[in-house]
C-alpha cells in the first residue's frame, strides 16, 4: 500500500483584515500535497464569509515559487471548483526563485478558468487590484 508523499514547502493564512480577501502565504518548492493543505486553509477562511459573498484570493510567494507539475494540476482543479471566487492575485517578487518561469506556468494553469487572475511584484498592488475586482461585483 503506497503512502502519500510528505508535504514539501510551507503555507499559512495571513490576517488580511480586508473584507472578502483571503491571503495565503506560500514558500516553495512545493508539491501537490502542500496544495491540498493550502486548499483546506483557504476553505477554512471561506467558511467565515457570508455564503453568498464574492471573494478573492491573494497568494504571496516567498523564497521559491518552484513546484511540481502535479501541484499545478492540483491548483487548476481547486481553482476550477472555487465558487464565488472572482479573482486570484499571485505575488511573485523578483527576489523569488523561479518567479519568471512560474509566472508563465501560472498563466497557463489559470487560462480558461472563471474569475480574473494576475501576477504582481508586491502585495499592496495586488491588494488594490483584488479590491477593484471585488468592487465590480458590488461586494463591500
Amino acid at each position: 500500500m503506497s503512502q502519500p508523499f510528505k508535504e514539501h514547502g510551507e503555507t499559512r493564512i495571513i490576517d488580511c483584515s480586508l473584507p472578502g480577501i483571503v491571503h495565503l502565504q506560500m514558500q516553495g518548492p512545493w508539491n501537490a500535497e502542500l496544495i491540498a493543505h493550502s486548499d483546506r486553509l483557504i476553505d477554512g477562511q471561506k467558511a467565515l464569509l457570508d455564503e453568498n459573498q464574492a471573494w478573492a484570493l491573494l497568494v504571496e510567494v516567498v523564497g521559491s515559487a518552484l513546484c511540481t507539475q502535479e501541484a499545478l494540476q492540483a491548483m487548476h482543479l481547486h481553482a476550477s471548483l472555487a465558487q464565488r471566487r472572482v479573482a486570484t492575485a499571485w505575488v511573485l517578487a523578483p527576489s523569488v526563485e523561479g518567479h519568471r518561469i512560474m509566472a508563465f506556468m501560472l498563466r497557463e494553469t489559470y487560462a480558461h478558468l472563471h474569475g480574473a487572475m494576475d501576477i504582481f511584484a508586491d502585495c499592496p498592488t495586488a491588494l488594490l487590484w483584488l479590491q477593484s475586482q471585488l468592487a465590480k461585483t458590488g461586494a463591500p
